[in-house]
């Protein structure tokens, strides 16, 4: 008997184990607008993690230099798609295009004070450049009389050459 006790006991076991049903869950719905899809338009460029001066730098390029005033980039992307890229998220006093390159001159970045001066330029077909210069006019130094401020940029008050940076 206690043999029958053991294979019984043994088998409600198995069947417990199968009969294991997942928790009642509920699908709760989602306000609109608090799911952000990563999405980008057919034939536009995603926003990359880098930043130049304020202006994200399109994903598939990366810096190939950089200084105190000016980025350099360049990727895998023609000159077209980089430069529609730049045009939506900056505006300009003036755009320049030729076929080889796009000029945006005294841009500014949405929400940002910097004034840029934007280069992008076709290396190949599908190779472009992208150089961003920092050309934010720095802030007049106080204090000074109109005499040392000539002197500074290296002129008399008369506009003449000062005699040592004559060489």
């Amino acid at each position: 008997m206690g043999r029958w006790l053991l294979v019984g006991f043994a088998a409600w076991l198995v069947a417990c184990r199968a009969e294991k049903r997942e928790p009642n869950r509920e699908i709760l719905p989602v306000p609109i607008g608090t799911i952000r899809v990563d999405w980008v338009p057919e034939g536009e460029l995603a926003e990359g993690p880098l930043e130049a001066f304020g202006l994200p730098v399109p994903r598939g390029m990366r810096f190939t230099a950089r200084f105190q005033d000016a980025v350099f980039a360049e990727g895998g992307l023609s000159l077209e798609r980089v430069s529609n890229y730049v045009r939506k998220r900056v505006g300009a006093d003036f755009v320049e295009t030729t076929p080889k390159k796009t000029v945006f001159r005294h841009a500014q970045v949405e929400g940002k004070k910097q004034r840029l001066h934007i280069e992008v330029i076709a290396l190949s077909v599908n190779r472009a450049q992208l150089i961003v210069r920092d050309e934010t006019p720095k802030p007049a130094q106080q204090g000074l009389s109109e005499e040392e401020r000539w002197r500074q940029v290296g002129l008399t008050p008369r506009g003449e050459v000062l005699p040592e940076n004559n060489e």
